[in-house]
């Protein structure tokens, strides 16, 4: 005896495919989730902290109090975000418009001194000194500690976008060196940069 099965296939629209239920708009939802553009809906497993548009990278403080965020959607200003670790709130959000940017790249010194981001736009690593750290003598900018004071710019090429510094990773001997990949138009490379003064120590190594 033979017993044929028939599969039955047909296609729903991607609506019906995906939609958790009719009128619900994607979001965070009263119960805490939050449901996706697509439809699914996802559960946090800890705390939410609603940040700016696109945090695409984040690093964590040396003594783990501070979490540095970049939030590099496509949409000005990008962010640049500091949250408390144990309260989960933003304490500070840095501005940056076109055609400045904070790209991904972000690092502390292992000192916690020190802070740096990238900017592909503008071929440049943003550095920031932290307050309350230790890394200048005390001012009206230490009121809250663990906040990356913007103590300029080093350039690390033309300024069009050609080099593109991407990732970044400070030495552990705390010289104040920090290393970039390029992500640029041509080919990439790594370079290194003296964090101390407005210039870019290049050594191209592969």
């Amino acid at each position: 005896m033979v017993t044929s099965v028939g599969l039955l296939a047909f296609a729903l629209p991607q609506s019906q495919l995906f939609a958790s239920s009719p009128g619900v708009q994607p979001g965070t939802q009263p119960d805490g989730s939050t449901t996706l553009a697509s439809g699914h809906t996802i559960t946090p497993a800890g705390v939410q902290t609603n940040l700016w548009n696109l945090p695409m990278n984040s690093v964590l403080s040396p003594n783990g109090k501070r979490l540095l965020v970049a939030n590099a959607g496509a949409y000005d200003p990008q962010m640049l975000d500091v949250v408390d670790t144990a309260t989960h709130k933003v304490l500070q959000s840095l501005p940056y418009r076109s055609p400045s940017s904070v790209s991904f790249g972000l690092a502390y010194s292992p000192n916690g001194t020190r802070a740096f981001a990238s900017d592909g736009s503008t071929d440049t690593i943003h550095t920031f000194v932290v307050s309350g750290s230790g890394g200048v003598p005390p001012g009206a900018g230490d009121a809250i500690p663990g906040l990356p004071q913007p103590s300029g710019d080093i350039a690390v090429g033309p300024g069009n976008g050609s080099v593109y510094p991407y990732g970044i990773a400070v030495t552990p001997d705390d010289g104040g060196n920090a290393d970039h990949d390029d992500q640029g138009r041509e080919s990439s490379h790594r370079h290194g940069v003296r964090a101390q003064g407005q210039h870019a120590l290049r050594r191209g190594y592969q």
